[in-house]
């Protein structure tokens, strides 16, 4: 029996994943094309290695592909699932060559998958190549004027044309025969290096200015040198939050406003963060501190209007050393400025003069270079103690792709920077109340209820199949002047998302928590109770308004559970959520669910629910194990039972156990039907419960039945375990627990029909489950 406690440990563990895409990579680029775009898999495979691998590239091209191929592709799916931040398109010499598809046509078609591309990837910058040269001289001006007239999709914003006639051709249908094979069509290898050299300055322009950074980094050269002096500690702690770097050596305050605002360099762009470090060279240069201030204030503005969602860390000067007492003193007053207006949930100030100076400002000396201004590695190392600080700031960055958690949590956290916490404030806390429920927390600082269904539509939330949901969100939707009503509204669509993607889960809604500003306290009031009479059935949503245990009165927050913006929770406050919560969150956990395991078959297995039900409430029940068996059922019923009837909806199991097909042998069928049978039902099993895994139990042993029976039973056994014992779904064959080698049953384990089993029987069937299944699948 302990095989069978295995096999159903590892079905009820880790689900199986969805169904792949056609290409599910989500590359930031794909290339699309005909054979020449192939190719990259042959002769420009080491270059495509060196240049697009690592990018997580997807090529699509296909040999002798004509603009028409690549329409239908298109329109059948091919491209939908990637997501590509940057598109390499190069097509028409297979129409011109040999399709017999016109100049114009060949255009037009150009035209329509440049649409096509942006239509599936929103956003998606597009790089679109000329069309190559080729050793018919015939098609040479042919392929110039297709050349020209695509040319004019480009506007340098969302499509970029490159030719690169001069470098694969030597004149007029003179192609250099170096770069090509034999066939002066396609490339050898020489011909992808120059492809991807000849490309290469716009593919990365291009790249980098359609890749949404998740961090802008702005300031002069103490931020600048980030990309020499402290490269290595960049590279292993900003390059991969996706950061990029515009500061300038020897930048002013002016010089940034001239460079965002005149400039326009962050065009385009939709960070999650903004960080900025300004104003040391507005000192240096005689500037007083009012106008390095009233520029700052120019700068933060600035980013609020151009980044409405982000959220800003602004850095105070650092200390210098060997500067006029003046300069020292007007920094102060800046940082004091910056210090006593920005400390907010959305932009941050952050001084660090503690850091690199001790309290009579003399600089700490082997965090500087010589001229007691710049930073050496070690005071770029330093600077880590900055990493606490956006993490603490910004929390979770928002990724290319909403992040999916893969954890099958029982209960799964939905919010804003209060959830999001539960990993740094609360984590002691999370520790002792949710971690052992394997609960996961999805919660992104600055989120909107706009911002959690937009990340429930990206997949965030796919695979958890949770039985408990909390939902805490609209602060910041209040905050950032969204209505009331939308917030509510925007609550109850989050709401019913939750459910269809985990069906029958029940979801508590937590209140708005107060905060500190007195005039969004009736707002959040207000927002509270609507949500509470909007959603609020007691039967899939259960609503808690904690007001009470975190505010005094009207705008006046217990400031012993709040950080010092009011805002944000302490790690006392999150002590307080638990507690609070602690009871309805019992309640519903431990309330009838939806069956983490069902259960199918005929009178063996309903019969755990009367001969074995002493078993069944020890083992099965607390596992929320629901048995759909019928005493009397054939594989046929079954088939009804799930097709017909439908007994099956709503559900939302870890794992589907089956037992059947002993009453289809007393009834003279033969194996291959039931065998058929079976299939069928698993299979149903597939497409009903994608995400999970099936245990299929082979049929028993009977005693006092015909020869012919008993070998049926071998046929079907034999043939399910030859087909069927994979990770998804698995055979387990229980005939040497029931009887011996010559299929004698052992008796003591049987009614005297021989075929049902006494509580002995379910006893071994059982016997190793409880010290396994129990604690691994009970809530508490």
């Amino acid at each position: 029996m302990e095989v069978f406690v295995f096999s159903l440990f590892i079905s009820l563990g880790q689900l199986k994943p969805l169904e792949a895409p056609k290409y599910n990579k989500n590359g930031q680029v794909v290339f699309l094309g005909d054979s020449i775009t192939d190719g990259w898999r042959g002769d420009g495979s080491a270059v495509w290695s060196q240049y697009y691998e690592k990018l997580g590239a997807v090529n699509t091209g296909v040999g002798g592909w004509t603009t028409r191929n690549i329409i239908e592709d298109i329109n059948n799916g091919k491209i939908d699932n990637l997501n590509a931040y940057l598109a390499v398109l190069k097509i028409g010499t297979n129409d011109l060559a040999w399709a017999g598809i016109s100049e114009a046509e060949v255009i037009a078609n150009t035209g329509i998958i440049l649409d096509m591309i942006s239509a599936k990837n929103p956003g998606v910058r597009i790089l679109l190549l000329g069309i190559l040269p080729r050793g018919e001289v015939d098609i040479h001006e042919k392929i110039r004027r297709v050349n020209q007239a695509t040319q004019a999709f480009a506007d340098n914003s969302r499509v970029f044309f490159l030719n690169m006639e001069e470098q694969f051709s030597t004149g007029l249908g003179q192609v250099r025969e170096e770069l090509f094979t034999p066939d002066k069509l396609h490339l050898g290898p020489q011909g992808y290096v120059v492809w991807a050299q000849t490309m290469e300055s716009l593919f990365n322009n291009v790249l980098n200015a359609a890749f949404p950074s998740k961090v802008v980094w702005m300031g002069d050269s103490l931020s600048s040198q980030w990309l020499s002096t402290g490269l290595s500690i960049w590279d292993a702690t900003y390059k991969p939050i996706e950061t990029r770097n515009f500061a300038v050596s020897g930048h002013t305050s002016d010089d940034t406003i001239q460079l965002i605002e005149g400039q326009n360099v962050l065009e385009g762009l939709n960070p999650k963060a903004v960080v900025l470090l300004i104003g040391g060279n507005d000192l240096q240069r005689g500037a007083q501190a009012p106008q390095v201030i009233a520029n700052i204030e120019r700068i933060l503005q600035h980013f609020k209007n151009r980044f409405a969602h982000a959220r800003i860390l602004l850095l105070g000067l650092l200390p210098a050393g060997g500067v006029p007492d003046s300069v020292i003193e007007q920094g102060k007053l800046i940082n004091d400025a910056l210090a006593a207006k920005h400390n907010g949930d959305d932009l941050r100030y952050l001084d660090m003069r503690n850091q690199f100076a001790d309290a009579n400002e003399e600089i700490f000396r082997e965090l500087y270079q010589p001229d007691g201004i710049h930073l050496t590695l070690q005071g770029y190392n330093l600077k880590e103690i900055f990493v606490f600080f956006l993490v603490i700031s910004l929390g979770q960055l928002k990724p290319l792709d909403a992040p999916k958690y893969n954890k099958n949590g029982q209960v799964v956290f939905l919010g804003d920077s209060i959830t999001d916490w539960w990993r740094s404030e609360g984590k002691a806390t999370w520790d002792q109340y949710y971690e052992p429920l394997g609960a996961v927390n999805t919660g992104v600082a600055g989120d909107t209820t706009t911002d959690v269904i937009n990340r429930i539509n990206g997949g965030m939330i796919d695979n958890l199949n949770a039985y408990l949901a909390v939902l805490k969100i609209g602060t910041n939707d209040l905050a950032r002047g969204v209505s009331e009503a939308d917030t509510v509204t925007n609550t109850g669509r989050i709401l019913d998302m939750i459910s269809a993607k985990n069906p029958g889960v029940k979801i508590i809604l937590l209140g708005i928590l107060p905060r500190g500003d007195s005039g969004l306290h009736e707002k959040i009031r207000r927002v509270n109770q609507a949500t509470n009479q909007a959603y609020t059935d007691n039967s899939r949503v259960f609503f808690l308004d904690m007001e009470e245990q975190f505010s005094t009165g009207l705008g006046q927050v217990r400031q012993e559970l709040f950080w010092d913006d009011k805002l944000h929770l302490s790690a006392q406050g999150y002590v307080a959520w638990a507690q609070t919560m602690e009871s309805v969150f019992n309640n519903v956990l431990n309330a009838p669910f939806p069956a983490k395991v069902v259960w199918m078959g005929d009178s063996l297995s309903s019969q755990w629910l009367s001969t074995g039900l002493s078993i069944w409430d020890a083992t099965y029940k607390p596992i929320e194990t629901r048995n759909f068996a019928v005493s009397g059922h054939t594989s046929d019923d079954t088939i009804q039972l799930i097709e017909g009837q439908n007994v099956l909806e709503g559900l939302n199991p870890k794992a589907v156990v089956l037992l059947i097909g002993g009453n289809d042998l007393q009834r003279g069928a033969q194996a291959p039907q039931v065998i058929a049978n079976i299939e069928r039902i698993l299979q149903h099993f597939k497409n009903r419960f994608p995400h999970a895994r099936i245990l299929l139990l082979g049929l028993l042993p009977a005693g006092g039945v015909p020869d012919s029976v008993i070998e049926q039973g071998k046929l079907i056994n034999d043939a399910l375990a030859a087909k069927h014992n994979g990770d998804d779904l698995r055979y387990l064959d229980m005939r040497n627990q029931f009887a011996d080698a010559n299929e004698e049953i052992f008796k003591e384990l049987y009614q005297p029909d021989g075929i049902h089993l006494t509580l002995t029987g379910y006893n071994v069937w059982n016997n190793a489950m409880l010290s396994h299944l129990t604690p691994l699948l009970q809530f508490n």
